[in-house]
């Protein structure tokens, strides 16, 4: 009986190559938040780099069953601020490898967990600090808004942008692409051509209506597309808990040396360490709407750019120079927008200036961060037109994305400009006193 029973069993076995493969490329938006039934997720793969050897992805966040050009929202992690404290450390060091954080945030796999989590859907919890409950996400595409959301394997504040904002790739043997990876989200959705020469297809077609989209230091992310040449024309922007203003970590009397350490690797001169809150809100605001140049980058990079026609070589991940989209003056992309209209595409109009519409979220009781990140930001922002800032006044780091109700009023007023009116207490909050995504204190 017992020989009978295992050549049973092992007649219902077939090789691995036969059984059916599960695909997880593209599954449903599975959250209790998501009231849309076609909601979906779809990863995609490029060939940038990252530094641990793999190649950086994103991700889709769409509807199914919607025709025609539809909103997109470029959406980003907070977290992305890691460094290895001594790269030059030998095998039998004890600093070799070692890296700020307790787990190195410069992987696929970190950047992959962190965008799970942004939308709600990671198992187990990276970021203690945060309540990321995919709020924002669900909000988004239930209103019919499409979204991209990269994952940020370089850990560099998604400030480097090889060949115009390089880290200090010397010391650190690698280069950091995270604006480059941010500044890809837009030419895949708007540049002609561009996915295709990354093996990439979009599920949806973006019409002219942009948005940007950026949790904690995510919020650098939307910065440093507002100041990049090229930018189309943003509909609405919205930040929550970004440290703007950077020049605070560097300030010896905030003992955050660590910090510092950090963003020397970054902005690695002297001038551009000098210049640092050039790149922020603050500053794109007190430029006003008229033209103003483009802040002189970190690392080797001349501020003006190469130019980047988009018929440039772009790298899949083998030898050779990587086609960041550049940041010259002159980078027209060649693409439309795909709206019904065509119009819209990377015609610099929104280079440094803020969007059409902004909403900054922040609390003066953040710990996590020094309040002068972000203080004097909301001041300038609040007496600019067509801003909506608030402070929470909470404890806590990141609001809107465990709460349905501001979530749900913040993408309204991106949608239509109009202000709601958010109870945050009842959005309550986060393990403040955790590890801080940009380790400030």
């Amino acid at each position: 009986m017992t020989l009978l029973l295992v050549a049973g069993l092992l007649g219902c076995f077939k090789p691995w190559e036969e059984l059916v493969q599960l695909d997880f490329t593209d599954v449903p938006f599975d959250s209790s938040l998501v009231a849309s039934t076609d909601a979906r997720i779809r990863t995609l793969e490029t060939g940038l780099p990252c530094p641990d050897g793999t190649t950086a992805r994103f991700y889709a966040v769409y509807r199914g069953e919607a025709e025609g050009p539809v909103p997109l929202a470029l959406a980003f992690h907070s977290g992305a601020f890691d460094y290895e404290l001594d790269p030059t450390a030998t095998p039998d060091s004890p600093l070799y490898d070692a890296t700020w954080r307790a787990q190195s945030r410069m992987s696929r796999d970190w950047a992959d967990q962190m965008v799970w989590e942004s939308l709600g859907m990671n198992p187990a919890t990276v970021l203690a600090s945060e309540d990321n409950q995919g709020a924002l996400a669900a909000a988004l595409v239930d209103r019919g808004v499409a979204q991209l959301w990269p994952g940020n394997c370089w850990a560099d504040l998604w400030h480097n942008e090889e060949g115009f904002q390089d880290n200090d790739s010397a010391l650190e043997g690698f280069s950091r692409n995270g604006r480059t990876f941010a500044w890809w989200m837009v030419r895949m959705a708007y540049e002609e051509g561009f996915a295709d020469t990354q093996g990439v297809s979009l599920p949806f077609q973006a019409s002219d209506e942009l948005f940007l989209v950026g949790l904690g230091d995510g919020g650098r992310a939307v910065i440093e597309l507002l100041t990049h040449e090229g930018l189309p024309s943003v509909k609405g922007a919205l930040v929550d808990s970004v440290p703007d203003r950077l020049s605070p970590y560097l300030d010896p009397q905030n003992d955050l040396d660590q910090e510092a350490q950090g963003l020397a690797r970054l902005w690695p001169t002297d001038e551009s360490l000098a210049a640092i809150d050039e790149w922020s809100l603050h500053a794109i605001a007190l430029a006003g709407s008229g033209p103003a140049p483009v802040p002189t980058g970190g690392g080797t990079g001349t501020g003006t750019g190469p130019t980047d026609t988009g018929s440039g070589p772009v790298d899949t991940g083998g030898e050779g120079p990587v086609d960041t989209g550049g940041g010259g003056p002159s980078d027209t992309g060649g693409g439309s927008a795909g709206g019904a209209d065509g119009g819209g595409g990377l015609d610099g109009l929104g280079s440094f200036r803020l969007p059409e519409r902004l909403a900054l979220v922040w609390s003066a009781a953040d710990p996590r961060q020094p309040q002068a990140t972000t203080a004097d930001t909301a001041a300038v922002l609040a007496e600019q037109p067509g801003t909506w800032v608030m402070d929470t006044r909470l404890r806590g780091h990141v609001f809107s994305n465990a709460d349905s109700a501001a979530a749900g009023a913040l993408v309204d007023y991106l949608l239509t400009g109009t202000p709601g009116t958010i109870d945050w207490q009842a959005g309550a909050s986060t393990s403040a006193d955790e590890e801080s995504d940009t380790g400030a204190r």
